[in-house]
């Protein structure tokens, strides 16, 4: 929540699916050209009381959007209020979690505790896939990857090259919730199914 002279940034910091801790963290702050200036309060319950920090941010399709630096990575944080209406953003828009995926014939249920395990973060400035899976070797490969992305006409283009547009199978049904990504990979035709947790 934001008020004149406080921001108190809520939130769950986690590791996929096995841990999430509730860590929020309280700021005093001012504004100048686009950017918070903050220091955290006395009254933070985590965090070193008096580190400052900076923290570019803009409004778009009534999201708040923080970009910053964390440690060596550049960060970008997309906030929406509560009680607020969203169902005018893309269906795509949101946080999604795999719940199975097939390679050519083989159906492959994601499990709790396996490496196995795909969630596709997406706001209107471009989509983060996380995508764990069992190399032929059965080794547990983790890849992070970011794209940018348009909906034109219903369709959806991988644009994060300027020079080359490039379709995503992306459908979706039960009313938004449930979607499916299709690709053709080294391990044959693949399509995942992810349901709308977010």
């Amino acid at each position: 929540s934001i008020s004149d002279k406080k921001i108190k940034y809520e939130w769950y910091s986690g590791n996929n699916i096995n841990d999430c801790n509730y860590t929020p963290t309280y700021y005093d702050y001012t504004t100048s050209n686009g950017v918070f200036n903050m220091t955290i309060s006395d009254d933070s319950p985590y965090g070193t009381k008096g580190n400052t920090a900076s923290i570019k941010y803009e409004m778009k399709n009534q999201e708040l959007i923080f970009h910053y630096r964390s440690g060596k990575n550049d960060v970008i944080n997309v906030l929406r209020k509560k009680g607020v209406d969203y169902s005018h953003l893309d269906p795509f828009i949101g946080c999604w979690e795999m719940t199975k995926a097939t390679v050519g014939k083989t159906e492959h249920i994601v499990k709790q505790g396996e490496c196995l395990y795909s969630s596709v973060v997406a706001s209107s400035l471009g989509f983060t896939l996380y995508l764990n899976y069992p190399d032929k070797n059965g080794q547990c490969q983790k890849t992070i990857n970011n794209y940018q992305w348009v909906n034109e006409g219903g369709k959806y283009y991988n644009v994060s090259n300027p020079q080359e547009k490039v379709f995503l199978d992306i459908n979706f049904s039960d009313n938004n919730h449930s979607m499916t990504y299709s690709d053709d990979t080294q391990f044959g035709k693949t399509i995942m199914y992810f349901t709308k947790i977010r």
